[in-house]
């Protein structure tokens, strides 16, 4: 995944996220020399508040603050550059949660999630009865874009994309997305038993798959 962060002439502000397993486990992760960012800050949901990661060029990283996987960060970026992420996917499952204050959550959104492709969508698969606005960051203008669920719609809704940071605000709290349960059905062997070539007793096995909606995969 390829963040691609801008300096401009307000805040320099870029969201970008952790969908892999990268392994990093500090802000200094991301930019051990300071070459390209100035700050690293997270959004701590139950406190409704923030924690930043500050690199000074006398006394290198300081204040580091932790990373995980399948969350989003703001960086300050010094340059305009490509933040890339690399490493293993896996399932990330999140805990959204409503708070005493704003009742803000950020999520990367999920490579699990790849076909929901436009806010509506995603917060529909939350839930309307869960969420209640959906928001990104558009960098290049230093502004927020949201989409709200008002009566029976989302307004506002745009295009999202698999690894973009996203602003989801709760209503209720919610472990998002679920993860479906192990159909108990065996699968059954369906092969020709047919030898073939010159290992004997040599054949292929084919396995007939379906979700547990019984959607064929």
């Amino acid at each position: 995944f390829v963040y691609q962060c801008v300096t401009t002439a307000g805040t320099d502000f870029n969201f970008i996220g952790l969908p892999l397993e990268t392994g990093w486990t500090k802000a200094r992760d991301f930019d051990p020399s300071g070459t390209n960012i100035e700050a690293v800050t997270r959004w701590e949901t139950p406190l409704q508040k923030v924690q930043t990661a500050v690199y000074s060029p006398v006394f290198g990283w300081c204040k580091d603050i932790p990373v995980q996987t399948g969350q989003s960060y703001c960086i300050n970026a010094k340059n305009n550059f490509n933040f890339t992420v690399t490493g293993d996917s896996v399932s990330v499952v999140y805990n959204l949660m409503t708070t005493s204050g704003t009742d803000i959550n950020q999520i990367v959104h999920p490579i699990t999630k790849a076909n929901l492709t436009t806010s509506a969508m995603l917060g529909n698969n939350i839930g309307t009865a869960n969420c209640s606005a959906i928001s990104k960051w558009n960098a290049a203008a230093q502004t927020m874009t949201t989409s709200a669920y008002a009566v029976v719609q989302w307004l506002n809704s745009f295009n999202i994309t698999t690894g973009q940071p996203l602003f989801i605000n709760m209503k209720t709290n919610y472990t998002w997305p679920v993860l479906k349960s192990i159909d108990a059905q065996t699968c059954t062997d369906v092969s020709d038993p047919k030898t073939k070539g010159s290992v004997a007793g040599a054949r292929i096995v084919f396995y007939h798959l379906t979700e547990e909606s019984g959607r064929e995969l």
